[in-house]
């Protein structure tokens, strides 16, 4: 289509010399009609589409939600009918599903009532006499509040270790305020910590550890979920099969043999057959996955879903209502406690694209805070990769949480505040996603997936060679002086062991513990889940729920380089502040990791 064919657009020159439409004017010396050559974007179409449609349209979507809303509750009526008796708990089939939608109605009912009473809540009256009483009240009211909670955490632990005749369990109470303490004595900033948001960061995490490990509700509750996220994840097996076929699967090498031997012209070669087949399932009856082509596909698909939630806007909602809680108890502020609540699902690198337009402004205490939380917590992709490695998917998702609470207490005792934040919670807006449908969305998880995935790949082959030479050198310069023992993981479990007793485990278990942490530390916990998956039947249950629990965090020395490269893209300005942090926040995160075990080692019985 020439210029010519192209619709015109009226321009006209105004007094002052400009023009009505300036962006159509090809020549301002010539004629009023030019030839329209900008073309609007994909989204500011859309966008123009559905404000020129017809108003029928504003009537159609809510006869189709109620339509919609009419035949679910239908669907569940029929389910609650026909098979009600036959689901086994409430985990499972229509139990489970009467339960979700409890919780949503739930959920749906609470915002109305907030609606019809939004006026009462924000009277100015009842904000005036609620501020003026808190004034009056605050302090004596904050230190009687933590003087009763606190007196009755530790009654009740004591009293529980004490009364089961558990006492070790105590040990990882005292681990925990070793690690308080040690954290006091190396802060910044000693005499400017928030021991209240210290203390509900605290109190926070021994909550939710409670709820999951000794309420019979919450752990049913996380055992549930856990097991939905296996059962979700697992799915990834049907993408990685068809594509990678038995290295994906593994072979049986019975069946295999055994039907092609079935189908042969034996004769007399069968004897020597037989006892070749006799030799070869002695020494092994299949053969194993290859790990890449196994545990890891399972991040493509995770990604996928993750961001077509992104693209709804649900990943957004869920990030902000666990940030409203975290700033609402811990009392961090909002940019603080939503990276903080996005890093439980989202990566250390992309939980601050949430808060990227602060960063300029943001604080040094809050971006030691945002480093903090990246490396005390896990991506929700790596997560499923370890649950597909074999590690318990209830413990996982606890542990992911509750070092969301931690990472914001240690974060505020190691680096305290001392300037006053420039961030308010009426200027977050959370990002929209950029895709314009649902099918690019999920194309752009499995780029950003593939990334990932070479990452851990690369890192694992670099890592494992280098820990190779390690050991063959350390074993050379052993048998030099006749020690055979001596290799990279020995030292490391020595140099860890003190840090695994404080935490709870067994001493005969220390030295293997320790060897996961130190690996953890200055490899990476994929490694260091991979090792713990191979000798878990050697350790005592309750060593592996606590190494578990202290694995379960990105604090390692080569993720310092990733947060400084991720900080550095979206705000290059502020290097030398991240730089400044980086080993500070490093040691936050380690410590929050090992906080979460230190309680959880506190409530295992």
């Amino acid at each position: 289509m020439s210029n010519g064919d192209l619709p015109l657009t009226k321009v006209t020159k105004l007094g002052d010399g400009s023009y009505s439409n300036p962006e159509f004017v090809l020549d301002p010396t010539e004629a009023s009609y030019a030839v329209r050559d900008v073309t609007p974007s994909p989204k500011a179409a859309l966008e123009r589409d559905d404000e020129d449609a017809p108003r029928w349209r504003s009537f159609v979507k809510p006869i189709i939600f109620v339509a919609i809303l009419l035949a679910y509750n239908g669907y569940l009526a029929a389910g609650i009918f026909l098979t009600w008796s036959e689901a086994k708990d409430y985990c499972h089939d229509v139990k489970f599903l009467t339960v979700v939608t409890g919780v949503v109605y739930a959920y749906a009912l609470i915002k109305v009532l907030q609606l019809i009473y939004a006026r009462y809540l924000k009277s100015p009256h009842l904000r005036l006499l609620s501020h003026q009483r808190l004034r009056e009240n605050r302090r004596w009211m904050r230190a009687g509040m933590w003087t009763a909670c606190w007196t009755a955490v530790l009654a009740f632990l004591v009293y529980d270790c004490l009364s089961n005749n558990d006492p070790r369990r105590l040990i990882s109470v005292g681990g925990a305020f070793v690690l308080i303490f040690l954290g006091f004595v190396f802060s910044k900033h000693r005499r400017h910590v928030n021991w209240g948001q210290v203390m509900w960061g605290m109190m926070l995490q021994f909550i939710l550890g409670l709820a999951v490990l000794r309420w019979d509700i919450g752990r049913a509750i996380f055992t549930c979920l856990g097991d939905k996220i296996a059962t979700f994840l697992d799915y990834a097996s049907a993408g990685s099969n068809f594509v990678f076929g038995h290295l994906a699967t593994g072979i049986d090498l019975k069946q295999a043999l055994g039907v092609g031997i079935s189908g042969m012209n034996l004769t007399k070669e069968a004897n020597e057959t037989e006892i070749l087949k006799s030799q070869l399932f002695s020494t092994a009856s299949s053969i194993a996955p290859v790990f890449v082509c196994r545990a890891l596909p399972v991040i493509f698909y995770f990604s996928f879903v993750v961001s077509i939630l992104y693209y709804l806007g649900a990943m957004q909602w869920l990030v902000l209502k666990v940030g409203w809680l975290l700033q609402v108890t811990v009392g961090t502020t909002v940019c603080e406690s939503m990276t903080a609540a996005a890093n439980v699902f989202l990566g250390m690198t992309e939980a601050p694209l949430m808060i990227h337009p602060f960063l300029p402004v943001m604080t040094k205490s809050e971006l030691h805070t945002v480093m903090t939380g990246g490396f005390a917590t896990i991506a929700g992709s790596v997560m499923a990769a370890y649950i597909s490695m074999g590690v318990s998917a209830s413990h996982l998702l606890t542990a992911s949480i509750m070092s969301a609470p931690a990472a914001l207490a240690l974060s505020k005792l190691i680096y305290p505040e001392v300037e006053q934040s420039k961030t308010r919670a009426k200027d977050i807006k959370l990002p929209k996603s950029e895709e314009t449908n649902v099918l690019e969305a999920a194309c752009n998880g499995t780029m950003v997936a593939l990334s990932i995935l070479g990452f851990i790949v690369a890192n694992l082959i670099g890592f494992l060679a280098f820990l190779a030479f390690l050991n063959g050198t350390l074993l050379w310069l052993g048998r030099i002086v006749n020690v055979e023992f001596l290799t990279f993981e020995w030292l490391l479990g020595q140099v860890f062991r003190p840090l695994a007793y404080i935490m709870g485990v067994p001493w005969h278990d220390c030295s293997v513990v320790g060897e996961l942490l130190g690996i953890k530390t200055f490899a990476n916990e994929f490694i260091a889940y991979a090792q713990l998956g191979k000798i878990k039947s050697q350790l005592e249950e309750r060593s592996v729920v606590i190494a578990t629990y202290a694995l379960c965090g990105f604090s390692n020395i080569g993720s310092v380089g990733i947060v400084l490269g991720g900080l550095g893209a979206l705000c290059p300005k502020r290097k030398a502040d991240y730089s400044s942090i980086a080993f500070r926040a490093l040691c936050a995160g380690s410590a929050a990791c090992f906080m979460t075990a230190c309680i959880a080692g506190s409530l295992i019985q």
